[in-house]
Formats: structure tokens, C-alpha cells, sequence
């Protein structure tokens, strides 16, 4: 391997750069767009704003599911007898675990929202790209740590 052509290198990033800017400039918004993003640092604004919206939605769907759940093992807990020691145990067990990932959910709601904020702030003339990339980069990285924490409910397959 020969040494490096840094005239050949330097054209190659300008070029890359120019191309990450011109798709910023097309995908600005929610809707000019369809795609999503798994890197926040590349992805273009309308990127963000989707892949936080869907973010959201799911999750508030699965917040949706967690307290129907709740409601209906009470319910089932209820009507348990004095009798039905490791029924009502079982039963317990799934409420604390919906409970619990209510909670997970809340937080990682909030974090969409702020997540969100940070993108909208990209718009202001004063923005300042090196630390709010970062911040943005910092709640990807609290959403990914949570999301790992947050377990499907026992016997029941796989989390998001």
C-alpha cells in the first residue's frame, strides 16, 4: 500500500459533505420524507422528526397495552379465592411487571419529547451544531441503555 493521496481524500469528504447537506436541505420537515435514521449524527432533520414519531407511537401503544393489562389481571386478582396462593402470586407478578414498564415507558416518553426539542432547536438561527449533535447523540445513547433494561413481560417473547 502506497502513502496516501490526501488531495484524493480531501475531495472524497468534500464530496461526502456536500451530499449530507444537500439531503438535509431536501428532508426538512416530518412529512418531506420517508425514511428514518439509526445515527442522529448523519440524519437529516425530517429523519429525526420520523424516527422520533414512531418512537412515540409505539411506545405509547405499548403504554396503552401495559395498563389494559393491569386492569384486567386485577380484575383476575380479584377473583382469585384465599385458596389460589400461587394463582394470585402469578397474577401479582404480571400487575408489578406492567407497572414497571409503565414507569420505563413515562421515562423514555419524556426523553422522545426532549429528544424532539433538541431537533426543533436545529432550526434556530443561533444553534450551535457541536453541542447539540452531542446532546442529541447523549439521549439516543439514555434511550438505548433503557431500552436494553426494559424486559418483555415473563413467557412472553421478545422486547422492542
Amino acid at each position: 500500500m502506497g502513502p496516501t493521496d490526501w488531495n484524493a481524500l480531501r475531495a472524497a469528504n468534500l464530496a461526502s459533505d456536500g451530499e449530507l447537506r444537500q439531503r438535509a436541505r431536501v428532508d426538512t420537515d416530518l412529512h418531506t420524507g420517508v425514511g428514518i435514521t439509526s445515527s442522529f449524527a448523519t440524519a437529516t432533520h425530517g429523519e429525526k422528526l420520523r424516527t422520533s414519531a414512531e418512537h412515540r407511537e409505539a411506545y405509547q401503544k405499548d403504554d396503552q397495552e401495559c395498563r389494559l393489562l393491569v386492569e384486567m389481571v386485577t380484575v383476575d386478582l380479584a377473583k382469585c379465592s384465599e385458596a389460589e396462593v400461587e394463582k394470585k402470586a402469578g397474577l401479582q407478578l404480571r400487575i408489578d411487571w406492567a407497572c414497571h414498564r409503565i414507569a420505563q415507558i413515562k421515562e423514555m416518553l419524556k426523553m422522545i419529547d426532549e429528544l424532539e426539542q433538541l431537533v426543533l432547536d436545529e432550526a434556530k438561527p443561533d444553534w450551535d451544531w457541536k453541542a447539540g449533535i452531542g446532546a442529541q447523540l447523549e439521549i439516543r445513547k439514555s434511550q438505548h441503555t433503557l431500552q436494553q433494561l426494559m424486559v418483555p413481560e415473563p413467557g412472553q417473547g421478545e422486547s422492542r
